[in-house]
């Protein structure tokens, strides 16, 4: 009822007609202030629902609804009205949080393009320990007018005064950016419409296992490789990946058939995908390949498992004192020895061993 049908098919809505819930009736919001003459749609309200499309459609053509309307919208614009004075202030408090939030939004991309810790020991401006996020927003504030006289007017004035600097409100802006971030790469890729796509299963700092999904596309001619998302790791058997993949391309409005290329390591049994999309290459790992085979070959032969053995043993003493360390690194200076110090042996990337001993 509150949209009206044109001939061309558009649907408009007509935004002066307003229902009140504690008469069950219909108004005129234009005709309520300014009609010339009182009829049901501004002075009782209407309530006629079976001739409601009607009447309505007749209203709006009628003289006294027009006059009504332009009334309206001159005096909306003059200066010293109560909804002008309430527009002016919605204005400025838009204003004041759109300057407010790319300052804080410019600090949490530039300590989450360098893999900083945002949160500290407390949210308390001032205080040492406050954190990086907090600690930027401080610095910045000595050579910002505007971000000084928020923190100074807002700043540890507890609950009841919004300050938009709490723990709370830079987690959503983080949320919010990520989110943003993941639509604007989504939306590249449908540009591109074909992408080949890499899942694998990591663990983070708080050893929990997730899922890298890394999309992989052409803009233009260019080969370009995108960071996604993490996805829960509901298991590491080929079945579980592949349902964990589909349904988040599902969720962002991608087609597996429009996959060309698809790559987990060694999984191969991850191949199922080829059952629902045949030009979805596998493509295996082959540098994950070689390290287990190196790994494997490494860990059949005895002489090859003493050597490391020794390896890993020297560096454990060396290391175990600062005194021995200094002692052996001091030696290698004097004799001008082209030797590296023992490093600790990889215990997955085999190759990295050849550092812990080549000169």
């Amino acid at each position: 009822m509150f949209m009206r049908n044109c001939p061309n098919g558009d649907k408009v809505e007509w935004k002066w007609l307003c229902y009140s819930k504690n008469t069950g009736r219909i108004y005129c919001f234009d005709c309520k202030l300014f009609s010339l003459s009182r009829n049901a749609l501004s002075n009782d309200g209407f309530s006629d629902w079976k001739h409601a499309s009607e009447r309505i459609s007749s209203h709006e053509q009628s003289q006294n609804h027009i006059h009504a309307v332009i009334e309206t919208a001159k005096y909306s614009k003059l200066e010293g009205g109560i909804d002008h004075t309430i527009q002016q202030q919605i204005e400025e408090l838009t204003s004041y949080g759109q300057n407010l939030v790319k300052r804080l939004l410019s600090v949490i991309i530039f300590l989450a393009e360098r893999g900083l810790a945002l949160r500290g020991d407390d949210q308390v401006i001032g205080s040492k320990h406050n954190g990086n996020y907090l600690g930027i927003l401080e610095l910045l504030s000595e050579y910002n007018a505007f971000l000084a006289q928020h923190i100074q007017t807002k700043a540890n004035k507890g609950k009841g005064c919004t300050s938009y600097l709490s723990a709370n409100v830079c987690e959503e802006l983080i949320t919010i950016t990520g989110e943003k971030i993941l639509e604007h790469v989504i939306n590249r890729v449908k540009m591109a419409k074909y992408y080949s796509v890499s899942v694998d299963s990591s663990e983070d700092y708080s050893h929990t296992d997730q899922l890298t999904v890394i999309f992989r596309y052409l803009e233009g001619k260019q080969p370009v490789e995108r960071f996604v998302t993490f996805l829960p790791s509901t298991g590491h058997k080929g079945e579980e990946m592949a349902n964990a993949l589909l349904k988040f391309l599902n969720n962002v409005g991608l087609s597996i058939q429009e996959c060309r290329g698809q790559s987990y390591d060694n999984a191969s049994n991850m191949s199922l995908i080829l059952n629902l999309n045949k030009y979805a290459k596998y493509i295996p790992c082959f540098g994950h390949s070689l390290n287990l085979v190196g790994k494997d070959a490494a860990n059949s032969c005895s002489e090859a498992v003493k050597f490391f053995d020794f390896i890993q043993a020297l560096y454990a003493f060396f290391t175990g004192s600062t005194r021995r360390y200094k002692k052996l690194k001091d030696k290698l200076d004097e004799k001008n020895l082209s030797v590296s110090v023992p490093k600790k042996l990889s215990d997955t990337r085999w190759s990295c061993r050849a550092d812990a001993f080549i000169y």
